[in-house]
């Protein structure tokens, strides 16, 4: 093992650290050092059912399941968004007992207002926010125009017909 004074310059530390592969050393530093990657355990959304993107348009109803790790959410405290003009209809969330992972069952209604393009799925529970690239794909209705032609013919008696 290890051992490091007070006034070890921490780049010496970390460069032994990694060079030598101490897992257990003992410091005394005045400042907070973490070697571990710690990135797993931030919130993450592993899995979204239907599978995505849904592809959409504007009247357009239906239900989502997310599952989030590592983010303990309520039902109390839960904001679910699908951005403008996706109303979220329920939200309903459930516990993992086995580990920190949280499922969330929503349904949404796409609004005639919604914008047409791609949506981002966001997650929030008070100060932490989860989010998912296009989950949803609306498509705006493409308007015809339906062409009328109106001719006028001469007849030989002098008077106007009319054809559609």
């Amino acid at each position: 093992m290890a051992h490091y004074e007070t006034g070890t310059d921490l780049k010496e530390i970390t460069e032994q650290y990694l060079k030598f592969g101490q897992t257990a050393f003992n410091s005394y530093a005045t400042d907070i050092v973490s070697f571990k990657d710690t990135s797993e355990f931030d919130p993450r959304i592993v899995n979204v059912k239907p599978r995505t993107p849904i592809y959409g348009k504007p009247g357009d109803s239906g239900f989502l399941q997310v599952t989030i790790d590592n983010l303990h959410l309520t039902n109390e405290t839960t904001r679910f968004s699908l951005g403008q003009g996706v109303i979220i209809d329920k939200v309903r969330v459930a516990q993992d007992a086995k580990r920190l992972r949280s499922i969330v069952h929503a349904s949404y209604r796409i609004g005639k207002d919604a914008a047409g393009g791609p949506r981002t799925l966001t997650i929030q529970s008070n100060s932490q926010e989860v989010t998912a690239d296009r989950v949803m794909v609306i498509e705006r209705a493409r308007y015809s125009r339906k062409l009328t032609i109106n001719s006028r013919v001469h007849s030989h008696d002098g008077f106007h017909k009319h054809s559609h």
